[in-house]
């Protein structure tokens, strides 16, 4: 599967991107979209829609059944939707502006945080990080839908330890790594 898109097809994106909404990604969300576009999520193609969220919430597993343990979402203001349609791009920034990826929505929805806690961290106890953060940090309105991978975040730190899933099977099999 490929996950980021070609030269060519960069320049096109970026050249569209000038003229399209954006969202600027915090930390958590540039931690998941990093592993959407190397492939450390697949099958995710993008953030899940309230198909899959509602089905992962219930029962561990997307709605064509592939066992999937937590919604990986893309959290975002009120106001910030009021830009926004279902069928429309978006895209995606980090904290430079940098771009990462183009967004395709797929739904937009408001869910019930104090229900996903209780089912996906099995409390609804805010003691418990996962569910503080979904509490309080997260924001209050989730956008789902199809990226189109332009580049990974950037870092500086760590760059000979930072790879893609491709990358990581090919050094294993390279290595001839059995377990």
């Amino acid at each position: 599967m490929k996950y980021l898109v070609s030269s060519n097809e960069y320049s096109e994106a970026k050249h569209m991107a000038a003229s399209l909404p954006n969202i600027t990604l915090n930390n958590r969300q540039l931690c998941d979209i990093e592993l959407l576009l190397n492939g450390g999520f697949a099958p995710l193609k993008g953030f899940i829609n309230n198909k899959d969220y509602d089905s992962v919430c219930e029962s561990m597993r997307l709605a064509d059944g592939t066992l999937w343990p937590i919604p990986i979402t893309l959290d975002i203001t009120e106001e910030k939707t009021k830009n926004f349609s279902i069928g429309e791009q978006v895209a995606l920034r980090d904290q430079d502006g940098f771009l990462l990826a183009l967004l395709l929505i797929e739904d937009i929805w408001i869910p019930d945080r104090k229900i996903e806690a209780q089912q996906v961290f099995g409390t609804s106890d805010d003691f418990h990080p996962g569910v503080s953060y979904l509490l309080y940090q997260s924001k209050p309105v989730y956008v789902g839908g199809v990226l189109k991978g332009l580049a990974l975040p950037k870092h500086y730190d760590y760059s000979t330890l930072r790879h893609t899933v491709p990358e990581l099977k090919a050094e294993i099999s390279y290595l001839n790594w059995k377990n």
